[in-house]
């Protein structure tokens, strides 16, 4: 006795799409070179699809990217932030809410 399995086989599509982040800091407190230092960060992202949009989830807009953190600048080259990141994606049938705490450990070596 044997048993069959079927596969399902998924066509590639191939979509285009804009992604636009615009992002700034604010200095809280440190020195003018901001070597060190307190810092508030904005961030805004949108995702825009462009291409085969009915392929994906028949929408232009396709998402949007919130970000607010503070952070502290360690040295000029180690920071650590902590912040909150909300995300909004419409899916083909349903919208996606994300509420996201977050830690970074950013270097630039």
């Amino acid at each position: 006795m044997s048993s069959a399995s079927s596969k399902k086989t998924e066509a590639t599509i191939f979509a285009q799409r804009i992604r636009h982040q615009i992002q700034a800091r604010f200095q809280l407190t440190g020195d003018l070179e901001f070597a060190t230092g307190l810092y508030v960060n904005l961030q805004n992202e949108i995702f825009l699809n462009v291409q085969n949009q009915d392929q994906i989830n028949d929408h232009f807009f396709d998402q949007n990217r919130i970000y607010l953190g503070i952070g502290y600048r360690v040295i000029k080259e180690f920071e650590v932030e902590f912040g909150y990141y909300y995300r909004y994606q419409i899916k083909d049938d349903s919208r996606l809410n994300e509420n996201i705490i977050q830690f970074m450990i950013i270097s630039d070596f």
